[in-house]
């Protein structure tokens, strides 16, 4: 088989010793050049990637912001045993699909909306300001995005855990300063932003499977505005976590996940 597969995409060395010849394949070569060739079709092709998410999709340098925004870290400041880039949910993505990573524009403990923890005001790193940076910047008229993944609400949900804000309804046109400090109405400004703004070929929305247990309301309105958007919604389910985040298995299955329904669309 290896014989084979040098004969046919050319990787590998064959060595003499003066009296026997040894062939050696490089195993990874071969299903990079595998891919490059069309051999294994069910590689998904993502294109060039853009992350917009919270303290789930952060490693320290390998986002855009100042270091206290990861939360994942080489020496974890928090319980968890995911200590590498390539133990993320993002990296193993990347590295096993068809893709190329634009921006990882993630930032720990960050809402969608522009209300955070404590009623606190949170513009100034909401994912609404974040995204809206890059858009006055002119980045996505250079850069165009073939897969828009936007990760987030669970510090919106955090962040109101004693309900006591209003977290507001479905609204597609006309927000105000008001609407964008409630989660909901906040999530449709942001899915309109980036299908008007940035206009991916693909947007993807991942959604927590641990919000649901604390406001099934705010599911029901992502989901509406999911789907008047005709955005991408991969639910997540039973993902392991550690001091409230993804560990290393739950990362691995929220790669498994993504991968799964994005063949599934493809197909």
């Amino acid at each position: 088989q290896s014989l084979a597969a040098y004969k046919q995409n050319g990787v590998g060395v064959l060595q003499y010793d003066g009296s026997h010849f040894y062939f050696v394949v490089y195993e990874a070569a071969t299903l990079y050049f595998d891919n490059v060739r069309g051999v294994n079709e069910d590689v998904v092709n993502l294109g060039n990637v853009f992350i917009l998410g919270d303290s789930y999709s952060t490693f320290e340098e390998y986002i855009p912001y100042i270091s206290d925004a990861a939360w994942y870290r080489k020496t974890p400041a928090f319980v968890t045993n995911v200590d590498a880039v390539t133990e993320t949910w993002w990296w193993q993505l990347l590295n096993e699909t068809d893709s190329n990573l634009l921006v990882n524009a993630s930032y720990s403990g960050t809402t969608m909306c522009n209300v955070g923890y404590n009623n606190a005001d949170s513009t100034s790193t909401s994912f609404t300001t974040r995204l809206q940076k890059y858009i006055d910047e002119g980045y996505f008229e250079e850069n165009h995005v073939d897969t828009f993944f936007l990760f987030g609400g669970t510090n919106d949900v955090w962040s109101n855990a004693d309900n006591k804000r209003d977290v507001g309804a479905v609204k597609y046109a006309d927000w105000t300063k008001e609407d964008l400090n409630q989660i909901i109405p906040a999530f449709c400004y942001l899915l309109s932003q980036i299908k008007t703004q940035v206009k991916p070929t693909r947007l993807v929305f991942v959604l927590n499977d641990e919000i649901a247990s604390w406001d099934t309301s705010i599911v029901e309105g992502y989901k509406t505005a999911c789907a008047y958007y005709g955005v991408n919604l991969v639910e997540l389910s039973g993902i392991t976590k550690q001091s409230g985040h993804p560990d290393e298995l739950g990362m691995t299955a929220i790669k498994t996940q993504i991968i799964a329904y994005c063949r599934n669309k493809e197909n």
